[in-house]
């Protein structure tokens, strides 16, 4: 049998022989070979070398030559030689230097490279601490999301039940149990968990739930906010109250009852009403009792909409100069009296309790925010929320009081 004989082209010059300028011609060809091949790899994030670079890889090699090098303990006994002769100490000194620099570059390189490779493990555990919530928040969605396509057929309800499942069915799947098997909601709720899985229960439930808000929320409109009844016949007793109890001048009391913001109602609580920056009444505060002591928040309110406030001074700017917020309507009035005349247009705001919420968008484009607030706690919340306000110390009047019920 005749052997197979392989052909091997080897590119040689005319003479026969190997010859790489002949190949490849002058240095400026081979520049471009070695860019046209970077940039056919490029793809693969294959870096070329910088042109004409007389680097070597001696440094590299010497590296990790020391890097490699067993550890071991230095006996410096051993290794410090003993002064010669008539040796001067710059001459020990050099000599010292010379003996013990191969062993420092080892010590400092292997020091390098455990620098380097921790640095590596701790990013690595930072990567992997990432993927992991990441995989686990993954991993809610999708099962949230199976959760939401697992919907429970009215016609696998109906061959429980055993009706015709060709029936057209109003109402979801509890509904149908409910009135086929004339059942509570709860009791139709454990016929559903019996009979399917209880993600599928669940799921049947929230879609009811669901379905239910959205019929309601669509058939009832917002309801816009009804003050208490403003009431004449205990005015005059309330206005003589503010004045002589916190200095409050009648002047004021009476623009804010012309405006509706201050008055009494018909058992003769003081009524301070809250309002959006729109101007909509969204709440209010009522003064009750004998001694006029306690404020409460009106049942009624709308806390989380609005507050009051008031916009006092001089200016046309759309934005005030100053905001001054305080813990009650009755600090806000004895600030206002306090400080009048007003050169500048000033908002005294009422911000009662640290979780309710604040116009930041307006507060942030105040240049002067004052925290008139005695509790330290609400001086750091704000200080967090808007950097540039700053506090003002009162003396605490009258606190708002969490309501009871109006």
């Amino acid at each position: 049998m005749t052997p197979h004989i392989h052909a091997y082209l080897v590119p040689l010059d005319e003479r026969g022989k190997l010859n790489c300028k002949a190949l490849f011609g002058t240095r400026v060809k081979m520049y471009g070979l070695q860019d046209s091949f970077a940039a056919a790899v490029a793809h693969l994030g294959i870096v070329r070398g910088v042109k004409g670079s007389v680097a070597t890889h001696e440094k590299v090699r010497k590296y990790y030559s020391a890097v490699n090098q067993s550890s071991h303990f230095l006996d410096w006994e051993r290794m410090i030689p003993q002064p010669e002769l008539q040796e001067s100490g710059e001459s020990y000194r050099q000599r010292l230097i010379e003996l013990l620099n191969p062993q420092m570059e080892i010590i400092n390189c292997q020091l390098s490279e455990r620098e380097r490779i921790l640095q590596e493990k701790a990013e690595w555990k930072e990567t992997a601490s990432r993927s992991e919530e990441l995989r686990q928040k993954l991993e809610n969605e999708l099962r949230i999301l199976k959760l939401e396509q697992q919907n429970l057929p009215l016609e696998a309800i109906a061959y429980e039940l055993g009706i015709n499942p060709n029936e057209q069915f109003h109402g979801d799947a509890v509904d149908l149990v409910m009135e086929i098997n004339q059942l509570n909601f709860n009791d139709a709720v454990i016929w559903l968990r019996d009979r399917f899985d209880e993600t599928l229960t669940l799921q049947a439930v929230r879609d009811r739930t669901i379905s239910q808000a959205i019929n309601i929320t669509q058939q009832n409109l917002p309801k816009p906010f009804v003050p208490h009844s403003n009431s004449s016949s205990h005015w005059q007793k309330f206005e003589d109250y503010l004045r002589q109890q916190y200095l409050i001048p009648s002047q004021l009391s009476q623009t804010l009852r012309q405006r509706d913001l201050v008055y009494t109602d018909d058992i003769g609580n003081g009524v301070f009403i809250a309002r959006n920056l729109d101007g909509e009444s969204t709440g209010a505060y009522l003064l009750v009792g004998e001694d006029k002591k306690q404020l409460q928040v009106y049942r009624g309110s709308r806390r989380s909409k609005g507050w009051f406030h008031l916009n006092v001074g001089v200016g046309h700017t759309k934005s005030p100069h100053t905001a001054i917020l305080l813990a009650s309507p009755i600090d806000a009035l004895k600030a206002i009296s306090k400080s009048a005349p007003h050169q500048q247009q000033t908002i005294y705001l009422v911000w009662d309790d640290n979780r309710a919420p604040l116009p930041l968008e307006l507060l942030k484009t105040i240049p002067t925010v004052v925290i008139a607030i005695p509790s330290e706690q609400s001086f750091v919340k704000v200080k967090q929320l808007v950097p540039h306000a700053t506090k003002q110390f009162v003396i605490p009047s009258l606190k708002a009081e969490q309501f009871s019920g109006r």
